[in-house]
């Protein structure tokens, strides 16, 4: 926000499918299974699935069932009977002709799979809009609302553009709380809820029970499959996505799958029920999941691994896209002052030589970690076999790169200009790719940002806006000061337990000790804190929760607040201004324009194209979808369905 626990035991859990049978595809972790063996993939979707699927078409059984899920219905009106019947029963109404006609169609459906027939697919209902068969959620990481349109006429013919002249583009689209961060912004866009109500309340916090700061996906008792370093999962994520609808409401059949350059962006788009979660490891420079998901790589990932190594980018040169002429016109000159003191702050940027764990890590300051990205993607959609039937899958991919180059050389400069002009580029491959494994037609496109960015303080203030540095050792003053007061004790310093982003953690057991009442302390060091320059406001997070509506800073930071996992005393700062220790770069986390607004753009099955300016947020985004596909809508979903753009059914 420009303020720059312990493991529970309720691991993530693949659902379990109703049908009775055996399913299709190896056991978790094989290598011939996708992620976790799950309906396995293309080949293996023949065999008893494509008998099912078979069922379900025209002919002469498609009069006689219904799809549920995976599990035909055997013969029951819609509605009626939809579960397998008893060990040794059949349901009511199948007759000795219709088990004849199915178990020759059973025969003939594993005939054709043995021989590497493709499977088939279900007929969607003729009465209703067609449910698409793949949901790809595009989270493009720190991308500002007005990219779309300080860019917009440089982009390619494949990616915004395509789905601008095929979607629905919200034109009034802004996060209503604060951290503006990744992790809670990733959260909400698949949960359609605040980080008061999905426990993600930053990127880090403290734990106090571990007693120390945690990230929002850390998981020590999920190594990462590649490198073995602590692992990461959704454990603490405290409410259900649209994915995890999905898994319950197909009785765990459809496949849910994150992708991205870093964890948290991977894991919690697609929830705690997710198939699986891939995020690139620095450490062993490829892309890898941890044990929460799979006991071992995918055959398929490892064959991405073999063809598509990251240390192919060993001393690659990244330059302009376009002519240097166009990024002095749209974003100044190269290397201004305020870039002074980057990494290689001129075009062209050149990555280390080496193979070795500091090229992996400044990959991610380029473009070409979202190449690397969209082509991990395109293998996913093949690998594991998604939207191949009339059960949706989902596809969640986010890219990472424009936030890295945005934090060092600031949303002005030609090095972000140029990460979003390839981005576009990025995301045009991976619509190649769907449109050709799945088709567009049948695909849900849902587009968004987890937060924005604000200008680096140096550019604003030579611009005449109020922009600052302001330390955050240099708070400390004062609130040991604020706390001494409040106590009456000269140690006070000691009730300071964490100073993590905008939060300040209290050790509130020291305080009672002493008989100090920690919400008196918390107050006082909150009054203190909004008396120094560059902050605008300070709370008590007990006071959050009797804030009304009327100030609108504290309710973001009400919205922002979970009692569990949020301090004692939360800042925000003022426009312009971060609360960092680096001298140098942009950041964001404010409840301000620069970092609150975002696009928002959905196109498939059922959505109406336009523009439409009714005033959205990015929690809207995740009851859309639920109800697009005819789901319950997440727990937690705060968010209002965007009717505006649907199509009638």
């Amino acid at each position: 926000m420009g303020l720059a626990g312990p493991r529970g035991a309720d691991q993530p859990r693949h659902l379990r499918a109703r049908c009775a049978g055996p399913r299709p595809g190896g056991g978790p972790g094989s290598a011939g299974g996708g992620a976790g063996g799950r309906r396995g993939d293309g080949g293996a979707r023949g065999g008893l699935a494509a008998a099912h699927a078979a069922a379900v078409l025209g002919g002469p059984l498609g009069r006689l069932a219904t799809p549920v899920g995976r599990c035909p219905s055997l013969g029951r009106p819609a509605g009626a009977w939809t579960g397998p019947p008893p060990r040794g029963t059949f349901p009511p109404n199948v007759t000795r002709r219709y088990l004849v006609r199915l178990f020759a169609l059973v025969a003939a459906a594993l005939g054709a799979a043995l021989v590497g027939a493709a499977p088939v697919r279900a007929a969607a209902p003729r009465d209703t809009v067609a449910r698409p068969r793949l949901v790809l959620l595009v989270v493009v990481d720190q991308f500002r609302a007005d990219y779309l349109t300080r860019f917009g006429d440089l982009f390619g013919p494949g990616g915004f553009r395509r789905l601008l002249a095929r979607g629905a583009l919200w034109t009034d689209v802004a996060y209503d709380y604060v951290p503006t961060e990744t992790a809670p912004g990733h959260a909400a866009l698949a949960t359609g809820a605040p980080p008061s109500a999905t426990g993600i309340v930053g990127n880090t916090w403290y734990d106090r029970a571990l007693g120390r700061t945690v990230t929002s996906v850390e998981d020590t008792a999920a190594p990462r499959l590649a490198s073995g370093r602590p692992g990461a999962s959704a454990h603490r994520l405290l409410a259900s996505t649209f994915a995890d609808e999905l898994r319950l409401a197909t009785g765990g059949r459809a496949k849910t799958i994150g992708v991205s350059f870093k964890d948290r962006s991977a894991i919690l788009p697609v929830g705690r029920t997710a198939t699986a979660a891939y995020w690139f490891d620095p450490v062993a420079g490829r892309m890898t999941t941890s044990r929460a998901y799979a006991a071992a790589h995918p055959s398929w990932v490892e064959a991405f691994a073999a063809a598509y190594p990251a240390a192919r980018y060993a001393g690659r040169l990244w330059e302009r896209l376009l002519p240097e002429a166009v990024y002095r016109d749209r974003a100044g000159p190269d290397e201004p002052p305020w870039e002074r003191g980057a990494p290689e702050p001129r075009f062209p940027h050149r990555l280390p030589a080496r193979a070795d764990s500091t090229l992996f890590e400044e990959l991610a300051y380029t473009p070409f970690a979202d190449e690397l990205v969209a082509a991990f993607a395109a293998a996913a959609l093949r690998g594991e076999g998604l939207g191949r039937d009339t059960i949706p899958d989902v596809l969640a991919v986010s890219f990472s790169a424009v936030d890295y180059v945005g934090h060092r050389y600031g949303p002005y400069s030609q090095e972000l200009m140029d990460a979003v002009l390839r981005v576009d580029r990025s995301l045009a491959a991976l619509l190649d790719s769907v449109d050709a494994v799945v088709g567009l037609d049948h695909t849900l496109v849902a587009v968004s940002a987890d937060h924005g960015v604000a200008p680096i303080p140096e550019h604003a203030a030579a611009l005449g806006l109020p922009g600052q540095r302001v330390g955050r050792a240099s708070l400390r003053a004062p609130m040991v000061a604020a706390l001494r007061a409040a106590t009456g004790r000269a140690d006070a310093e000691r009730y300071l337990r964490a100073f993590v982003g905008g939060q300040i953690v209290l050790d509130r057991e020291a305080l009672r000790a002493d008989g100090v009442d920690p919400d008196l302390a918390a107050r006082a060091l909150a009054a203190a804190l909004e008396r120094v320059p560059g902050l605008a406001r300070c709370a008590a997070g007990v006071d959050l929760a009797r804030t009304g509506d009327g100030d609108p800073l504290l309710r973001k930071l009400r919205r922002g607040y979970h009692p569990a996992r949020s301090g004692d005393v939360l800042c925000v700062a003022a426009p312009y201004v971060l609360v960092t220790d680096l001298p140098l770069g942009a950041s964001h986390g404010s409840p301000y324009a620069y970092d609150t607004r975002v696009p928002l753009l959905l196109a498939g099955p059922g959505v109406r194209p336009g523009r439409y300016p009714e005033p959205a947020t990015p929690l809207d985004l995740a009851p859309t979808v639920a109800a697009l596909l005819g789901l319950p809508m997440p727990s937690s979903a705060e968010g209002r369905i965007l009717r505006e753009a649907l199509s009638a059914p």
